[in-house]
C-alpha cells in the first residue's frame, strides 16, 4: 500500500517538471549565443593576422640593431705562415698597411710537463699529519683494533628509571 502511494507522489512530481514551460525569450537567447560564437570565430584569424607581422618586424629590428662583434681568426704560435703569391697581392704603402692591420692575439701554449699532476710540496697541515702518523708506535695495530670494534654488534645496557616520589611520600 505504501509503495503505491510513493509511486503516485513520484509520478505527480515528474509530471509537474515535464509540464514546465521555458522562460520567455529562450529562442532569442539561443540565437544570440550562436551569433556571438560565430563572431568570435571570425575574429580569431584577425588576431593571427596582426600578431604574426608584428612579431616578424620585432625580430627583424632585433637582428638589425643587435651589437655585432667582429670575429678574428685565431692563430697559434706554432702555426706556419701561409705563402702568398706576389703577383696576386695588392700593393699597399707601408703607412697604410700599418693602419689597416690590427694586432692579432696569439694563443700561447703552456709547456708540457713530465708528470701529471705536477707534484707540489706538502703543506704544513700535511706535514703535521705525517709526523703524527709516524709518531704513533703501533698505528697499524690501533687501526686494526678500531676496525674490529666497528664490526662487532653494538650493545646497549638496559636503562632503569626510578619512579618519581610524590610530596606526601617524601615525608614518610
Amino acid at each position: 500500500m505504501k509503495g503505491d502511494e510513493l509511486d503516485q507522489i513520484l509520478a505527480r512530481g515528474l509530471r509537474s517538471y515535464a509540464d514546465a514551460e521555458p522562460r520567455p525569450g529562450l529562442e532569442k537567447r539561443v540565437i544570440n549565443r550562436v551569433r556571438e560564437t560565430r563572431e568570435i570565430r571570425s575574429l580569431k584569424w584577425l588576431r593571427w593576422a596582426i600578431s604574426v607581422p608584428v612579431f616578424a618586424s620585432l625580430l627583424i629590428i632585433a637582428i638589425t640593431f643587435w651589437p655585432k662583434r667582429e670575429r678574428t681568426p685565431e692563430f697559434h704560435a706554432s702555426s706556419t705562415p701561409v705563402a702568398k703569391s706576389v703577383s696576386a697581392a695588392p700593393v699597399i704603402p707601408k703607412a697604410a698597411e700599418a693602419a689597416v692591420r690590427r694586432p692579432r692575439s696569439q694563443r700561447v701554449l703552456a709547456p708540457k710537463r713530465e708528470q701529471f699532476p705536477t707534484p707540489v710540496p706538502l703543506t704544513e697541515e700535511e706535514r703535521a699529519l705525517l709526523a703524527f702518523a709516524n709518531g704513533v708506535p703501533h698505528a697499524e695495530e690501533v687501526m686494526a683494533t678500531q676496525e674490529k670494534r666497528m664490526s662487532e654488534p653494538l650493545e646497549i645496557a638496559e636503562i632503569h628509571i626510578e619512579p618519581l616520589q610524590e610530596k606526601g611520600d617524601e615525608q614518610r
